[in-house]
């Protein structure tokens, strides 16, 4: 049949000139297993390289969540300082109170720990001035009884303890803490920065509160920078601070307790 014909032709093929060279090898089972053990060593030196540089990874990634000690920062005992005010009715002495950018008065004193020409810590140190106001004069005899004791619960919501101190050592995680690197950090790093301060800020009750947000922001600009920055960098927190503090003195008022809320991108950061 023509099928079987066709067989018989193709079992007679003419051989090819090179099928020497392409005939099949004879094993070499001894040199196969050395190329195999060769192979999986290189297969498993590559895992263990990515394991390792994964372990490394996650080291460096706790490392830059590790806190560090930032410095101390001393508030130290407030200096209040009194001015007097007359009239006969809140109403008549409520024009002669200071403003409110006038009601405090804070420096801040900064000492830099070096290391090799870089600051590795740095102390902040806080001195306030309170000034409150003091009704005198005959008015205050002929005051009513309702603003007498209006006069002192507001009086009572500004009162800062005299003898009162504040000191501690301050940490935060390694990641924030990038000195001169820090304008080209990761935006997620500089957001969660942001949304740390932001939340400090609207839980905060007293210009204590305030002020050591503050020392705190001024510590993570000054950490890991070199000695010859120090200077530029604490004018520009004062210059920042005047800023955040005009938006403060906008929303309070003498004698009442103000809930102050400020977007990220208008705070000291």
């Amino acid at each position: 049949m023509g099928w079987q014909r066709a067989l018989k032709r193709r079992g007679k093929r003419r051989r090819l000139d090179d099928e020497e060279l392409v005939k099949p090898r004879t094993v070499n089972r001894d040199s196969d297993r050395v190329g195999l053990t060769l192979l999986q060593q290189q297969i498993g030196n590559r895992a263990v390289q990515r394991v390792l540089a994964q372990h490394d990874a996650e080291d460096k990634e706790k490392a830059a969540k590790m806190p560090v000690e930032l410095g101390e920062i001393k508030i130290e005992q407030p200096k209040v300082e009194y001015y007097e005010v007359t009239g006969s009715s809140l109403r008549e002495i409520s024009g002669q109170l200071l403003p409110p950018g006038q009601w405090y008065e804070v420096e801040y004193h900064q000492t830099p720990q070096l290391e090799h020409g870089v600051v590795k810590q740095v102390d902040v140190e806080v001195a306030i001035t309170i000034r409150l106001p003091r009704w005198t004069g005959p008015g205050w005899e002929h005051a009513t009884d309702l603003d007498k004791m209006a006069w002192l619960e507001m009086l009572q919501s500004v009162e800062v303890d005299p003898e009162a101190e504040d000191e501690d050592v301050t940490t935060l995680p390694r990641k924030w803490l990038l000195g001169p690197a820090w304008e080209k950090a990761p935006d997620t790093v500089k957001g969660e920065w942001r949304a740390m301060l932001q939340a400090l800020q609207t839980q905060e009750k007293s210009p204590l509160d305030i002020i050591r947000r503050r020392a705190l922001v001024l510590q993570q600009r000054l950490i890991n920078q070199p000695e010859k920055q120090v200077k530029a960098i604490a004018d520009q927190f004062t210059k920042d601070l005047k800023t955040e503090q005009e938006l403060y003195n906008r929303q309070t008022e003498f004698g009442r307790e103000n809930k102050i809320a400020l977007n990220a991108s208008n705070m000291i950061q």
